[in-house]
Formats: structure tokens, C-alpha cells, sequence
């Protein structure tokens, strides 16, 4: 929890153990913040997959 009493909710994990969720049939949740060209031409699906692309560049 920050100063402010904000709570950090965001989750970091490796490559690794994001592919273990996914092949395990867990909820996942990706934040791609790549340009659209570059998420439109690969990323990640399933599903128990939710993706939301929000390009920050």
C-alpha cells in the first residue's frame, strides 16, 4: 500500500508461469501496451484469456 492508502493490485509474473495458468485453464489478465500493428500481428488467446491492448506509444 502506497502513502496515499492506495493498494498495488497489479500482478507481475515471468513467461514461465503465465503459460502454466494458461495451459491450467486460469482466469489471466494481459495489459499489451505494444502499437496496435504490433498486437493485431501476434499475442496471446485462450480462453480463459482476457487482453486489452492500450498502445502507450
Amino acid at each position: 500500500m502506497t502513502a496515499d492508502g492506495v493498494t498495488d493490485a497489479v500482478e507481475s509474473i515471468t513467461p514461465t508461469e503465465l503459460h502454466a495458468r494458461i495451459d491450467s485453464d486460469e482466469d489471466a489478465f494481459l495489459h499489451d501496451v505494444r502499437s496496435t500493428a504490433d498486437f493485431e500481428a501476434w499475442y496471446i488467446d485462450g480462453p480463459t484469456v482476457e487482453v486489452v491492448n492500450c498502445p502507450h506509444f
